[in-house]
């Protein structure tokens, strides 16, 4: 079997919790929490938020895959509509977090109408840095056709080097400078060719492992292998400490796509504990509000707030709270909008 709706439910999961340990934790200096464990001058809780870079191209890989398996007609007018569902589902945290910020007399949100509504528009991101995806999720859905044709009639060493050369020149743009330029218009185009580039990447990987069916050829040879799940949770936990000590060296986002990668492999292809693989499904399904609307309780709306918990565990945690309650919040909000386009 390949990756399952329950499978891609998990990845999300997983992706969203190293999204808000990245974003809380993957900072060395101005700390503001009190970090227990040190590794000479650095939190030991760092690494582990340098490891959570592995959240956007899971999610690149998941909708990649998703997209080469239903790829008909009927099926991309079902991804119209699914897109327009996340587009509602925006729209409302948009308003709901722009009233909040109405009450709360803050002068970025909602700001002046032009704001808004290039908010709305997801052409800028103002009053929320990680709504920056949301742009580039609407460009891979609108890319979806020839991207399918491209990794359907194209060897994958070929699918591979170009969207390869593609990610180097978008990591290039977002984090060398490449292509900087004076005029507004034209560095917001060659910004958002950056952002589409390190996006690309592992979005084209997730459409060759479901054409080539890696995943279930994997799951085969590892059903092939006479031992006990102990010695496979061992090899695990194993792979997975020497990747974080691996990141921990290479200390930039350009190895985020291996790590993400291996991370996708490892939990699609390994016997998990039913309790783990609920769990993360329950974030998973909450994955895109949470994506949406964490950032307002440490910073925008709400700066610092969440960093009262004044220790990592708690702090986590408490973001990890506050943006369940808004997921339940907005879906109460938002289901009888969605009724109107099933």
């Amino acid at each position: 079997m390949d990756i399952t709706k329950q499978d891609s439910k998990m990845l999300k999961g997983v992706a969203i919790l190293s999204m808000l340990m990245l974003h809380l934790f993957c900072r060395k200096e101005n700390l503001p929490y009190t970090a227990l464990l040190w590794v000479k001058d650095t939190p030991l809780i760092y690494y582990f938020g340098l490891f959570g870079d592995i959240c956007v191209p899971m999610y690149c890989f998941v909708s990649g895959y998703a997209h080469c398996l239903r790829s008909t007609r009927s099926d991309m007018k079902q991804r119209w509509k699914s897109l327009l569902r996340f587009m509602i589902v925006y729209w409302v945290i948009t308003v709901l977090f722009s009233v909040v910020g109405l009450i709360a007399g803050n002068q970025n949100i909602p700001g002046s109408i032009t704001e808004f509504l290039l908010n709305c528009l997801t052409i800028r991101n103002s009053y929320n840095g990680a709504w920056w995806y949301a742009n580039i999720y609407i460009l891979l859905v609108a890319l979806q056709p020839l991207s399918n044709k491209f990794v359907r009639h194209c060897p994958a060493w070929l699918v591979l080097s170009l969207t390869f050369a593609f990610y180097t020149l978008g990591y290039g743009i977002r984090f060398w400078g490449w292509g900087a330029c004076d005029s507004a218009v034209l560095s917001w185009v060659i910004n958002h060719i950056g952002l589409l580039g390190t996006s690309y990447f592992t979005y084209t990987v997730g459409m060759l492992f479901c054409k080539n069916n890696i995943i279930q050829v994997l799951r085969t040879k590892i059903a092939e292998i006479k031992t006990k799940y102990i010695y496979i949770y061992i090899l695990v936990i194993t792979i997975l400490a020497s990747m974080i000590i691996m990141h921990s060296v290479v200390q930039t986002l350009f190895v985020a796509v291996f790590t993400a990668t291996a991370m996708i492999v490892i939990l699609c292809i390994c016997p998990l504990p039913c309790l783990l693989i609920n769990a993360l499904c329950y974030f998973g399904e909450h994955s895109t509000n949470i994506w949406l609307t964490h950032m307002f309780f440490y910073t925008v709306l709400f700066d610092g707030f969440v960093f009262v918990a004044k220790y990592p565990v708690p702090i986590f945690f408490l973001l990890l709270l506050l943006s369940l309650v808004s997921s339940y919040v907005i879906k109460l909000v938002s289901k009888p909008i969605l009724k109107l386009v099933r």
